[in-house]
């Protein structure tokens, strides 16, 4: 570093020890007088100021001296400064030269000689020497906290703190963000037989990989940012053949037309082939030509779920083909609307689903309340919060893994969920329990880019493994790899190559190449010295005089003495970040506003008046502390930075041996507490948030409650008194800060994602071996039901008919026992699946012939009939009649089907009286998608129908029949009723006696496997609702009651979808309500379906009988029967809505609050924003050509 530079920071502490009174000893008054005059504080800033000016060079320090022999300073102040500085230099000047006799006497030893070791005793030749040596020691001594050896390290290779200073091992030596599992190794596993594919989504903001929008818009901020680097990140990593981000396609004119570009190759290297690498994949939802912010994306979700199905089964036939063959190895959804779109795609796709929150509905909820400023209606028409919650509701029930920042954020935020308890995750993660699940909470720092700061890095660990490892195919595009750690030598160097642009020392230049940054180009920078401690030494790094950067020089301004330690904080002036406290303690502390300026970065701005007014007051706050405490010529804060200044203002406290502070009252990550780190800057750090988890990996500062003022300058005092300790956290700051790279990101990713699959599978083993036999009933159960059989038998009705059945009559205890000779061995119980490695994968290697013998296979169209119950045959009749009679013309292109709310024995009893012939129908879904019926043609036989059973094992998928009913039943008795159980049919109502005679704690005989049907009356709703039959709230809502079955189910990890049906009869309606598992749903059974017979959704048309419908301009309010009508209604197939002829929501009804139920039914249907996928029909002379056109139209569309 230049001497002009030394000359200034000498000058400032020789000027502060002077004015303090240090270099009493060259005095004549006494010791013991001094030491009463000079108080404790002054003593902190002499040893503070001695220790800084013994580390100086020796350049910096002569500079000193003849400036303090010169003319402008006169009496006994020049007298004590010259001496004072001579002594310092002369010491410096002894010890260079024993370090120099030491190195020429090394360099003529042989190798194998013993080292020569320096002591501090070597480095002086006289008395006044080892005098000012001896008393430098005793300060230092007084200064550490701890004695110092005479054997010390140099300054630039520092010893490790001592056990009686290793605060921060004490502190964060149980790290538990890994849970019990130790993550595996990806790499290290030698069963992968193909490369991996993966899918991120992302649906809202405008996301592209180079020249990023981010703050155009709210919705494109720093989430875009993290799943681009993310998606790139990942295709670097050996095991990862393709990654896939989807977003929406914008073809909007206010936007770049970058946006409407269908595919963006965001990374690819030689070894990628034609389909490896990174990619944005732009898929439509909605109309393209309009930008559409998040809050009204939600009516989009499940057309690009289902485009995204199409595009996954695309993706895996084209690597196929191309000789690349890889499995699908999870779909990670990022935010709440594509948590919901990848738990959608997982449901049919039959993968793990990963969720990543980012930011929470129920948290944000809450501040908003919390806030007093707008109220839950309003909160609701801007945000569609509800309808965000319950996407995360879904999301959490369907993902195996959820990855999170900080711990924080799982006991706090995802912690207001019903969806997840982390007590009884832990719980289930110890012991199994079949049909619960809790997806598992992993907390992994996110991935950084260092590429834009100023610093040098050590090597990232994790990126010098992935080099060492061969990628998932070779430069041939080829077989599938083995994993293994070795490679050619070519793989390796092109590996660095590809590697280059995750590491963080590269920096990109205008030809798309990565140069590597050195401290040395940078100015005042220079490296380190090779040792293997990090010191950072102000005569290293910080640059002065002309070389300061600029925003130094803009800072400096309102300095009296810029050249003293920094304080800084920087963030924008916000109320949560918590500037006041921070100037409020700095200013109370008169011993920090001594050692230290205090540099407040707040944003930018133009003036105070223009500013936002929150922003503004804060702004305001401080501007008066600052007076009130007179801190002027202590604190700084500039009006405008730039974003290429960010590095710099981290770099000086880095010089200047200060601190970074970040004391927000809720700080949800912390990026900035990792740059400082990165920069080689101790932290005073919130204890709430982020900075917990940050400090527990990095070990670079100091946790403190924001709220306590006394608190914050202790530990900003604690670090820069203590020089021993400053540098350890520098040190620990940047020798760990890889932690928050791109590859350990990735590589962490990948182990606990890897290592939950294998968790999940080993439960799944241990519970199959639990099973000694299976029940009989079932493993007898046939798989087919023909006109010849002639009635079916007990077994197959049991999945033909919708429950509860009336011939088990009302007694709960008579059948809460399984039968006699339910379990036989050997044999193995149906599977209860809890992790996926692919349904899509299995039918991908399924050969086609396997299902030639379905007629619906050979179908290139599919026409679907919602059939919503018994009452509805009038309305779905003529309907259905219409659908076949456009199939019979059709030459076998189209197939039709129904989607059923009942079973498949009441269904056919439907058909039949609706005077339609049930082998006329290609499939059946019945019991609310809990059952798939296939049509088969054989050469002889005749018509033969097919139990689907890939469907079942498909949503079998975290779902126990048995547990499922008994928590039921114990919300219908209530908790104390289950005390005496036989006594219950005595005090309850008819039909809840008949529905828990249903739900018998044990499967058996006569009960649906997948399906339970509770036919309510008010007194059980009274009952679910925790409320006496006589109360006047008797008549309690059906869809109230839904909710709370729903919420309950969530609460204790029971995973299941549950649908609403209004049953009229008469003058009454019913309440039924159908429970099935989380994979079995009516929409989710129609795309198994498609997905089976080789078809994507546009190849399918839905044709729903609502009970209502009211057209008003563009908007259309259709009222159904049931509470899935919305997931039938949505999605990239067409839609037919018929119109009835009459009213039917005006009959009269006995149950009046019931009655008011429809209403909550009915949605709101605009078509014009979903293209031309929804029309409206009177009557039914047209659905014949309507079928034709767009059987024809979608066929041109593939």
């Amino acid at each position: 570093m230049a001497a002009s530079g030394n000359n200034s920071w000498v000058d400032s502490y020789l000027e502060a020890l002077l004015s303090y009174g240090l270099s009493g000893e060259y005095t004549n008054k006494p010791a013991q007088a001094r030491a009463d005059v000079v108080d404790a504080d002054q003593q902190i800033y002499a040893k503070y100021y001695v220790s800084q000016i013994l580390q100086l060079g020796e350049e910096g320090i002569r500079d000193a001296w003849y400036k303090a022999t010169s003319s402008s300073h006169t009496g006994e102040r020049d007298r004590r400064l010259e001496y004072l500085s001579w002594r310092v230099w002369h010491m410096k000047r002894a010890k260079q030269r024993v370090w120099e006799e030491g190195r020429r006497i090394a360099a003529t030893l042989p190798d194998d000689s013993d080292a020569v070791v320096l002591e501090d005793h070597d480095f002086s030749t006289s008395d006044d020497d080892e005098h000012h040596r001896s008393l430098r020691s005793r300060s230092q001594s007084d200064l550490h906290g701890r004695a110092q050896t005479s054997g010390g390290a140099s300054p630039t290779a520092a010893e490790p703190p001592s056990a009686s200073d290793n605060f921060l091992q004490t502190d964060y030596e149980d790290d538990k963000s890994w849970g019990n599992q130790r993550p595996r190794d990806l790499m290290d596993r030698d069963v992968l037989d193909k490369g991996l594919y993966i899918i991120l989504i992302s649906m809202h903001g405008l996301v592209r990989g180079e020249s990023m929008e981010l703050g155009k818009d709210p919705d494109t901020g720093g989430q875009v940012k993290y799943v681009v680097e993310l998606a790139r990140a990942l295709a670097q990593h050996p095991v990862v053949y393709r990654v896939d981000l989807l977003t929406r396609l914008i073809k909007d004119p206010q936007v770049d037309k970058e946006y409407g570009q269908s595919e963006e190759c965001l990374y690819r290297s030689e070894q990628s082939g034609s389909l490896g690498g990174a990619y944005i994949v732009r898929l439509p939802a909605g109309k393209p030509e309009v930008y559409i912010r998040k809050e009204q994306l939600w009516p989009h979700l499940r057309e690009f779920a289902d485009r995204g199905i199409a595009h996954a089964k695309s993706t895996l036939m084209r690597l196929a083909e191309d000789k690349t063959p890889c499995d699908l190895y999870a779909v990670h959804g990022h935010y709440a609307d594509a948590g919901e779109v990848a738990f959608l795609m997982t449901s049919t796709l039959g993968v793990d689903m990963a969720l990543t929150g980012h930011s929470l509905g129920r948290n944000k909820l809450e501040h908003l309340l919390n806030s007093g400023t707008v109220s839950k209606a309003e909160i609701e028409s801007t945000y569609k919060i509800s309808r965000r919650i319950e996407a995360e509701e879904r999301s959490l029930e369907g993902a195996t893994m959820v990855f999170t920042s900080t711990q924080q954020e799982i006991d706090e935020q995802w912690g207001l969920y019903n969806s997840f308890d982390a007590k009884i995750e832990r719980t289930l993660r110890q012991r199994r329990r079949d049909g619960r699940h809790m997806p598992h909470m992993v907390v992994i720092p996110p991935g950084l880019d260092f590429s834009s700061l100023k610093v040098d890095l050590p090597k990232d660990p994790a990126l010098e493994e992935m080099k060492a490892a061969k990628p998932a195919f070779g430069s041939d595009g080829g077989s599938p790899r083995q994993p293994a750690r070795g490679g050619s030598a070519a793989n390796l160097r092109q590996l660095d190559s590809d590697a280059g642009s995750l590491s963080s020392t590269h920096h990109r230049t205008g030809s798309g190449l990565t140069r590597p940054v050195s401290m040395a180009s940078l100015p005042g920078g220079n490296l380190d010295d090779g040792t293997s401690r990090l010191r950072h030494q102000v005569s290293k790094t910080a640059p002065t005089g002309k070389t300061d950067p600029p925003i130094w020089k803009e800072i400096f301004r309102f300095l009296r003495n810029p050249r003293k330690p920094v304080i800084l904080a920087m963030s924008r002036p916000d109320a949560k970040k918590n500037i006041t406290t921070l100037v409020k303690a700095f200013g109370e502390n008169h011993t920090l506003r001594s050692l230290a300026n205090l540099v407040l970065i707040m944003g930018n701005r133009d003036n105070i008046d223009s500013m936002a007014s929150g922003s503004s007051k804060v702004l305001q706050q401080v501007l008066r502390l600052v007076d009130s405490h007179d801190l002027y010529g202590s604190v700084a804060y500039p009006k405008k930075h730039s974003q290429a200044d960010i590095s710099d203002i981290y770099r000086l406290p880095q010089a200047t041996r200060g601190v970074f502070t970040n004391v927000a009252l809720q700080e949800p990550f912390g990026l900035t507490v990792i740059e400082a780190a990165a920069h080689g800057v101790p932290t005073v750090a919130t204890k709430n948030g982020g900075p917990v988890d940050i400090m527990a990996t990095l070990h670079h500062g100091l946790l403190v409650d924001p709220g306590n003022s006394t608190a914050i300058a202790e530990a900003c005092l604690k670090i820069l008194t203590n020089s021993q300790l400053w540098d350890d956290m520098s040190h620990n700051g940047v020798n760990n800060i890889m932690a928050y790279s791109w590859p350990s990101h990735c590589k962490k990713y990948l182990e606990v994602l890897e290592s939950e699959k294998q968790f999940l599978r080993k439960q799944q083993k241990d519970a199959e071996r639990r099973y000694s036999g299976s029940w009989d009933h079932r493993s007898a159960l046939p798989a087919t039901i023909s006109e010849e059989q002639g009635a079916p038998g007990r077994a197959m009705m049991d999945r033909m008919r919708s429950t509860p059945h009336r011939g088990l009559g009302p007694n709960l205890h008579k059948v809460s026992a399984p039968p006699k000779g339910s379990f036989k061995g050997p044999g193995k119980r149906p599977t209860k699946l809890t992790s996926d490695d692919g349904s899509l994968n299995k039918f991908a290697r399924t050969s086609s012939h396997d299902f030639d013998h379905l007629r619906g296979f050979h179908r290139d169209y599919l026409v679907v009939v919602q059939v919503d119950g018994l009452d509805r045959i009038p309305a779905f009749g003529p309907i259905l009649k219409q659908a076949i009679q456009a199939a019979a013309s059709s030459n076998g292109t189209i197939g039709v089907g129904v989607a059923s709310m009942l079973g498949f024995e009441a269904t056919a009893h439907c058909l039949e009286e609706a005077g339609v012939s049930l082998d006329a129908l290609d499939f059946s879904v019945n019991n609310s998608g809990a059952d798939i019926w296939h049509n088969t043609s054989k050469e002889q036989g005749g018509p033969h129908w097919q139990a689907d059973e890939s469907w079942e094992e498909h949503i079998n998928f975290r779902w126990e029949r048995d547990t499922a009913a008994k928590l039921v039943t114990k919300l219908l008795a209530g908790d104390k009723s289950l005390q005496s159980v036989p006594s219950l049919p005595g005090k309850m109502s008819t039909a809840l006696s008949k529905a828990l005679g249903s739900l018998p704690e044990h499967q058996q005989g006569g009960v649906h496997p997948q399906h339970v049907l509770l036919e309510l009356d008010d007194e059980s709703k009274s009952h679910i609702m925790g409320m006496a039959p006589s109360t006047q709230q008797k008549e309690t809502l059906s869809s109230t009651m839904m909710e709370r079955i729903r919420r309950r189910l969530r609460k204790t990890a029971y995973r299941s979808h549950i649908v609403l049906q209004m049953v009229p009869e008469g003058d009454e309606l019913h309440s039924h309500m159908h429970i099935t598992p989380l994979r079995a749903s009516r929409a989710l059974a129609l795309r198994f379906i498609a997905t089976k017979f080789g078809l994507d959704m546009q190849r399918v048309m839905v044709v729903t009988v609502p009970a209502k419908v009211v057209r008003q301009d563009e908007v259309a309010k259709v009222t159904g029967h049931t509470t899935d009508m919305l997931e039938l209604l949505g999605g990239w197939c067409k839609v037919v809505i018929t119109i009835p002829e009459k009213d039917e929501t005006r009959a009269p009804r006995k149950t009046k609050m019931d009655a008011s139920v429809m209403e909550r039914l009915a949605i709101k249907v605009v078509p014009g924003i979903f293209n031309d996928h929804i029309h409206f029909l009177e009557g039914t002379s047209d659905l014949a050509n309507l079928v034709s056109q767009a059987s024809a139209g979608g066929a041109k569309d593939s």
